[in-house]
């Protein structure tokens, strides 16, 4: 008589192929999520730095706070940023700013997952 279907040991062998398969995607797909926050935030340190540098150039000085440039003294010219963008990993529109400087960075503790540089030096 024959019998068709699988074996204990043949369905035991697929069970640990898809194991060893999930166990090398599954971080990846993780890691995926956390590098593009880690992109984004590197964009919007840009975007903050590029708009402090055209704040001081403008007038002088850096602001003396980063909501500074979010408003304008006169009517006639446009704020240098719409609204201050938000940090990825902390989720909150919060930097570590130094108007002597104009320096900013993320308040995020952590480091990035390429090379292991800690966000607040971002």
């Amino acid at each position: 008589m024959k019998r068709s279907g699988f074996t204990l040991i043949e369905v035991l062998v697929v069970i640990a192929v898809i194991a060893i398969l999930a166990a090398l995607i599954v971080p990846r797909l993780l890691g995926a999520g956390r590098q593009a926050r880690e992109s984004i935030l590197k964009a919007n340190l840009k975007t903050i730095r590029s708009m402090l540098d055209a704040y001081e150039l403008q007038q002088g000085k850096y602001p003396k706070a980063l909501a500074d440039l979010t408003t304008t003294k006169n009517k006639s010219s446009q704020p240098y940023l719409d609204e201050i963008p938000m940090d990825p990993i902390t989720g909150l529109a919060e930097y570590d700013y130094d108007p002597e400087t104009g320096e900013v960075h993320s308040k995020a503790e952590g480091v990035t997952y390429d090379d292991g540089t800690p966000y607040q030096d971002l």
